[in-house]
């Protein structure tokens, strides 16, 4: 298995922080639609991320992008968490569609300042932390 699959956390009502398996490459349209997970760790591995993945994730407070992990963020991944605080976005991921946090409210971006998060954040008027 490599792929998270479509609803596999989708509802869940237990977990809190979720780590994504290092051995996965991939992960479906709305694997975490609806869940109660506040902290989403998504490493290295990760090549694909498909569009809703955390839709309507109204107790997302966190992302946490692992360093090296070169998904394209497009499609409205993050579409209405409205409890987002903070993104951590390395330099290894190199596009960011405009669409992808729509009907967030705005949170702040912690990224690297030659980055396209960098970018991203300046362009949408999203609070910077800057990290080494």
């Amino acid at each position: 298995l490599k792929t998270l699959p479509m609803y596999s956390l989708a509802s869940a009502r237990e977990t809190k922080e979720f780590k994504v398996p290092s051995h996965l490459t991939e992960i479906e349209m709305h694997a975490f639609t609806d869940s109660t997970i506040e902290k989403l760790y998504i490493p290295k591995s990760i090549k694909n991320i498909s569009c809703y993945a955390c839709y309507s994730s109204v107790y997302l407070k966190e992302i946490i992008f692992e360093e090296g992990c070169t998904a394209d963020l497009y499609g409205d991944l993050f579409v209405e968490c409205t409890s987002l605080e903070i993104v951590e976005i390395p330099s290894s991921i190199t596009y960011i569609d405009s669409t992808v946090f729509s009907d967030c409210n705005k949170f702040k971006v912690r990224c690297k300042k030659d980055s396209a998060a960098y970018k991203y954040a300046t362009d949408n008027m999203y609070e910077i932390e800057v990290i080494n």
